[in-house]
């Protein structure tokens, strides 16, 4: 139990986004970016097999198809969120993020016949609005930021399911806590300069996120929706960093004029 929580889930996620962050460093500037989000689906990828075995490539549960939710995740922001793509390209991307998310992670029970549709359409709804939402608030923000504000909702979320209702469905958000905490303890080791480009990381961080918001609200019986809730805190964190930096930002005009 000790070594699934404590190394699977946080120990070895944050190593591999460390050692990630460091290499990355050492690649040619333009293909950091892809090497750190590439860090990223590694440490959920090995986190994820350790967790689930051969799940992980034949998923049996509709939680076994998270790690498979990320790879395409990934895919979008390699390829979507690249600088200077088009906002329609972005658009596009997000909403296919959401609904294989919300296909795949909705699950197929009986007493859920009902609500399913509406379920996927929530979920899909729900990881686009997030993955555009901290794409357009994060363009302003430094990209650790950005990771330190999935990782805040992810710690949050992993402690109300793991408090409230099952360790079991927690260890999903464990790892989504502990991949930006190694990236951004390798951002504060001297010599590590890797190119960090906070939009490619977005569709992933949120499919994840979500993901294990929504694992955690449906097993329960009843469920409790409510927990999606906490989707919503990066955008809050970053909406409130952003209206910090202008509160405190001192106008153009208020700047003394330089001397001849």
């Amino acid at each position: 139990m000790l070594q699934e929580y404590l190394g699977y889930c946080l120990v070895l996620p944050a190593f591999v986004g460390l050692a990630g962050m460091l290499v990355s460093g050492r690649l040619p500037h333009k293909w950091q970016p892809i090497a750190v989000t590439s860090t990223v689906l590694i440490a959920c990828l090995l986190s994820g097999f350790l967790l689930l075995g051969k799940n992980l490539y034949q998923p049996e549960r509709h939680w076994h198809w998270l790690p498979v939710i990320a790879v395409w995740s990934w895919l979008a922001g390699i390829v979507g969120f690249r600088r200077g793509s088009h906002w329609l390209e972005r658009t596009a991307w997000a909403l296919a993020c959401g609904g294989i998310a919300g296909y795949l992670l909705v699950p197929t029970w009986k007493d859920l016949a009902d609500q399913r549709v509406w379920l996927m359409l929530g979920l899909a709804t729900a990881v686009a609005v997030l993955i555009l939402a901290t794409d357009w608030l994060g363009r302003a923000a430094r990209p650790l930021l950005v990771l330190f504000s999935f990782g805040v909702a992810s710690l949050v979320g992993a402690a109300w399911i793991g408090a409230g209702f099952s360790l079991t469905n927690a260890r999903w958000l464990l790892i989504a806590t502990a991949i930006p905490g190694g990236i951004i303890l390798a951002a504060m080791l001297p010599g590590a300069s890797a190119r960090l480009e906070a939009g490619r990381l977005l569709p992933l961080l949120s499919s994840w996120l979500l993901g294990g918001l929504f694992i955690g609200a449906i097993e329960p019986n009843p469920p409790h929706y409510e927990m999606l809730i906490l989707g919503s805190l990066p955008i809050a964190l970053l909406a409130v960093a952003a209206g910090l930096r202008t509160a405190f930002q001192r106008p153009e005009s208020d700047i003394p004029e330089a001397r001849m």
